[in-house]
């Protein structure tokens, strides 16, 4: 069964895909550019699904699954990828999904990033950077990018915290990476955040900023000299000081804000949009260096502002998510129709102003 996912799998990337979902008596399906394609009419009996778990998952993780309904694996391939498989029940059947994870991490720059962007991260010695975005928006990528930009430039000890290790690292000149994954090396987030500042660590990744704890070390990791690297479910960077201010109780939030206007670097935000030859995705971002001036706001709680300095950011490396969308229907690479609805209406009405 193995072989046969393999055979799904290379299937999957033939056609530009990088999601493969299978579930019991229905057809595998593939994610090509944010649809839904069956890759093959073969329909999978409980018994294949059942093989098909048992082979993925080790003892421990099978038993986490009839006990909580879902579980996270990680199986490579050699040279063709690694997986990242979400296994799970539904409706009293297992069915699992999986994100391939090329083996090579690509250049910031071929992910779509400007040369201003590389020149903001290569001039970062300490502090907070976040990459934010929806699922399945690419965070995992660019973060591996930014870790393996910095690795080959400079000369650092990275330790990452995964849940569960996506791309592997490789061996550096002069730079080392230490991965460990939550749950299999370490009991969780928290801890192993408290540990890395033992680990002699010039850079700290960890998966995502979810808890007052975990972003209480962060910002605490970047106060003391390192580089914290980060991700959020959020679409811009306004909208993600608001978040991490919010996880805190109300009592607290002067603190955080200040925390953060004195950590925080640069944040980048991003989307993936169907390209107009229906085949590829393209990257749509917004990225805030915290200028003096932005930091200003962070800490007078006047968080709503900040989109008016990226407007006109320019000439301080800043953008809006809008404005490089905008660009890009300009080039006619994304349709205005597959614009997310929030920034559709914007664009549309300064296309008719002009």
């Amino acid at each position: 069964m193995i072989e046969l996912l393999r055979a799904l799998v290379l299937q999957t990337l033939q056609a530009g895909g990088f999601d493969l979902n299978i579930k019991v008596g229905a057809p595998p399906t593939i994610r090509i550019a944010g649809e839904i394609k069956h890759s093959t009419s073969r329909v999978f009996s409980l018994e294949e699904m059942r093989q098909f778990i048992t082979q993925i998952l080790d003892k421990e993780g099978y038993k986490k699954l009839q006990q909580s309904g879902q579980v996270d694996a990680i199986l490579s391939f050699s040279e063709l990828c690694r997986l990242r498989i979400s296994a799970f029940i539904q409706r009293g059947t297992p069915a699992i999904s999986v994100r391939i994870i090329p083996p090579k991490i690509p250049k910031l720059e071929d992910c779509g990033f400007p040369d201003v962007v590389l020149n903001q991260i290569n001039e970062i010695r300490s502090g907070l950077i976040l990459v934010t975005g929806a699922t399945n928006s690419g965070k995992s990528t660019t973060l591996a990018a930014i870790i393996d930009h910095i690795c080959a430039k400079k000369s650092v000890h990275v330790i990452t915290i995964e849940d569960p290790i996506e791309y592997k690292f490789p061996e550096y000149e002069n730079s080392i990476v230490s991965q460990r994954h939550v749950g299999v090396h370490t009991n969780d987030f928290q801890s192993a955040l408290n540990s890395a500042l033992r680990q002699d660590p010039d850079i700290i990744v960890i998966g995502e900023l979810r808890t007052p704890e975990t972003v209480t070390i962060c910002l605490q990791a970047a106060e003391t000299g390192h580089l914290v690297l980060g991700t959020l479910h959020t679409m811009s960077a306004a909208q993600s000081i608001s978040r991490l201010i919010n996880i805190f109780p109300a009592d607290k939030s002067d603190g955080i804000r200040y925390g953060i206007a004195n950590c925080l670097r640069l944040t980048i935000s991003q989307v993936l949009l169907r390209g107009a030859d229906r085949k590829s995705r393209i990257l749509a971002y917004e990225v805030m260096p915290t200028t003096g001036a932005i930091a200003n706001l962070i800490r007078s709680n006047r968080i709503h502002e900040i989109n008016s300095l990226l407007l006109a950011g320019k000439k301080f490396g800043g953008c809006l998510m809008v404005q490089t969308i905008q660009e890009l229907v300009k080039q006619k690479r994304v349709l205005l129709e597959d614009v997310p609805s929030e920034f559709r209406f914007e664009i549309g009405k300064k296309q008719d102003q002009n």
